[in-house]
């Protein structure tokens, strides 16, 4: 597997103290930063070997703070980690903040096979694949989850548990149609994942049709009060611009197990993470629940998660990066300050 697999749901990795001070990054301002926030902090844009060109914003970490590896979800950017720039920026800590593959100012590649996973598949694979690039680990709303995906068994225990399919919406994500669909109807699809109350996933996201039904019927919700009109206008310009095709292919990867040939290589020892881990989840997520996250943490307690911990931030859905980003910061900055020296030296080449 090849690092330039890059792809997503909100996910987070410490990765190591920097060598140096200074900070050639410029540093953020006071405001709480709006779509405007790339002005705080420069892109930079890094080619593969495949010729891929990713663009990502970079910041050295003072001394003895570590680096954190933001990887942002669908339907983001890193745009949605605009708050947790900031702040970890403001108190010296280090960042690599990509926009993944399909997504914001990256390449769009349309070939399924580009794509290694979507969501926390990409960080299960990077800690799996490269376990000495990081020193800790932090999941963002989806846990640690090794295993092969299957959809079918997931959607059933769900249904089973809560009444409802958590991921039925990925049936329809996985059609050739979706994203014509998608792209007809971008405000419609935007307003439906980031809805103004967190039920609206429960009732016309999860379920099995619900979110095609909403979306090709052009239905709405008003804004949530974390975002503004200008951030949803800039997240409608992005998709006007690329379109869902790249970014679906996320999905369609993970459901048909694209890299299981890879994924069965991986020595049995490294689907253990013997390094902290923490789980944070919101309390209103109707798809990946905090439920399924304590009880991933439970089990994994025993086997390959010996030193993870789950926190919850009340009052938020699956996107509790915005809706209560100081309090995400708190519960990042505290679990830094725990590894306090046990890192090792990293800078960006």
């Amino acid at each position: 597997m090849n690092l330039q697999f890059l792809s997503a749901i909100f996910t987070l990795f410490i990765l190591s103290a920097a060598s140096s001070a200074e900070v050639p990054c410029p540093r953020p301002n006071s405001t709480l930063p709006t779509s405007n926030y790339a002005d705080l902090h420069r892109p930079k844009h890094f080619e593969v070997k495949s010729g891929l060109n990713y663009s990502y914003i970079y910041a050295e970490a003072q001394v003895n703070r570590p680096t954190f590896l933001l990887l942002h979800g669908f339907p983001s950017s890193v745009f949605d980690w605009r708050y947790q720039i900031n702040d970890l920026t403001d108190a010296g800590y280090g960042v690599i903040a990509p926009d993944l593959l399909g997504y914001g100012h990256t390449d769009k590649p349309t070939d399924v096979n580009d794509c290694c996973d979507w969501g926390s598949g990409l960080p299960n694979k990077l800690a799996m694949f490269y376990p000495n690039f990081f020193s800790s680990y932090v999941f963002v709303s989806v846990p640690y989850s090794p295993g092969a995906f299957d959809l079918d068994a997931i959607n059933q225990q769900t249904e089973a548990i809560f009444g409802y399919p958590a991921f039925g919406y990925m049936k329809f994500f996985n059609e050739t149609k979706a994203a014509e669909v998608l792209d007809q109807n971008i405000e419609s699809s935007l307003s439906l994942v980031y809805p103004r109350v967190p039920e609206r996933w429960q009732t016309d996201l999860c379920p099995y049709g619900t979110a095609e039904e909403w979306i090709r019927k052009e239905r709405f919700d008003p804004l949530p009060p974390w975002e503004s009109e200008h951030d949803r206008e800039y997240r409608v310009r992005m998709f006007r611009e690329g379109g869902f095709a790249a970014p679906l292919n996320w999905y369609k990867s993970n459901i048909r197990n694209i890299d299981a040939e890879d994924v069965a290589k991986v020595p049995p020892e490294n689907i253990v993470l013997n390094k902290p881990v923490l789980f944070i989840g919101g309390d209103q997520d109707y798809a990946t629940r905090i439920e399924i996250m304590q009880q991933v943490a439970k089990a994994g307690k025993e086997s390959f998660l010996p030193d993870v911990e789950v926190k919850t931030v009340e009052g938020t859905s699956h996107w509790l990066l915005l809706e209560k980003p100081r309090e995400v910061f708190v519960l990042l900055d505290g679990f830094a300050r725990k590894l306090g020296q046990n890192v090792t030296d990293y800078k960006m080449p």
